[in-house]
């Protein structure tokens, strides 16, 4: 009998067990919070040794929150925080985490620095996260900052990056097109045809965005702890309901658990979204679960229709198995 379908990867499921050594010690941890109550926060101010912060001084406050998070407890020696991006490599950690530490790579600092500037009252920052792969290696990589948007019509966005050591940059925005003037601002990088920007315009979205990480993580091949994916997930969809890949996220956990039933519920969900109509990978994995909850017809039918949207050849591969597995039951 053919391999069991994989709506996820178009892959045959082969079981994993966890790795030995940190990776284990990691992920065996569990989801890592994002936000910092007020206690915290205290200490994240002391940690940074940030003076009080005066009310309406935004530029000041990214300036010292960029300042305290570059150097650590000794500036005169110039002792600066490991800041680098390896995609989904360490993720799982917070921002108490990351200063306790002091080490970081350039999601995990940015996204604490974010959180300590809305906490002190700063709303119009967004967050630029940038991807792309790197001709030399051939490897995904990527980068992040924050971005101080003007309140005043005279006044230019400012760009905090932790890595590229830009503190408070201006750069000139034309017709609106953020996206325009960062990719000017990262010629280099932006030369990648790959190469994609996604701007996260508030708190949610950033904390969001922190737990899709942390989900994709934990669904690592040599992790796949998929409970700790599952939470991660649907913290991230609670906060933004709205996102496709967050529900889709939470829907691949349940299936990998062998929970059809929530699987079937959330793969629900996914095909309720534009992007989930005529999509061959999301009606394949409706019909998986219909197929593993006994409801034969109705797989057999998503499948048909899955194969009808023309799936990449491993999906087709992998559908085409499905329906001879229930062909022959």
């Amino acid at each position: 009998m053919p391999a069991p379908f994989d709506s996820t990867s178009g892959l045959i499921l082969i079981p994993a067990q966890l790795p030995k050594g940190k990776e284990q010690e990691d992920a065996a941890k569990g989801v890592a919070d994002f936000r910092l109550d007020s206690k915290q926060l205290e200490t994240a101010n002391g940690l940074l040794k940030l003076s009080p912060f005066i009310s309406g001084q935004p530029q000041k406050i990214l300036g010292d929150i960029y300042e305290g998070l570059k150097v650590k407890d000794k500036p005169e020696e110039g002792k600066k925080v490991n800041i680098i991006y390896e995609e989904n490599k360490g993720l799982i950690k917070g921002p108490t985490i990351v200063l306790k530490e002091w080490r970081a790579d350039c999601d995990e600092a940015t996204r604490t620095a974010y959180l300590i500037a809305w906490e002190s009252g700063i709303t119009n920052i967004i967050m630029i996260e940038m991807k792309w792969t790197d001709p030399k290696t051939n490897e995904r990589t990527g980068h992040s900052f924050i971005v101080l948007m003007p309140k005043n019509k005279d006044e230019q966005p400012r760009i905090y990056d932790f890595t590229y050591y830009k503190k408070g940059k201006p750069i000139v925005v034309e017709n609106n097109d953020i996206e325009a003037a960062i990719r000017k601002e990262y010629a280099v990088d932006a030369t990648s045809p790959d190469f994609r920007i996604t701007t996260r315009n508030n708190l949610n979205e950033v904390e969001a965005a922190h737990y899709e990480f942390v989900g994709k993580y934990y669904a690592k091949p040599s992790i796949q702890n998929w409970k700790n994916s599952e939470e991660a997930y649907k913290r991230a969809a609670s906060l933004m309901p709205a996102e496709f890949e967050y529900i889709w996220g939470v829907a691949v956990s349940y299936e990998n658990q062998h929970r059809w039933k929530e699987a079937l519920e959330f793969y629900k969900k996914c095909y309720e979204f534009e992007e989930g109509k005529d999509n061959p990978r999301v009606l394949g994995a409706l019909g998986t679960a219909h197929a593993k909850l006994g409801m034969i017809k109705e797989a057999e039918e998503l499948l048909k229709q899955a194969l009808g949207c023309k799936p990449d050849k491993k999906l087709r591969d992998r559908i085409e198995e499905n329906l001879e597995a229930i062909e022959q039951r």
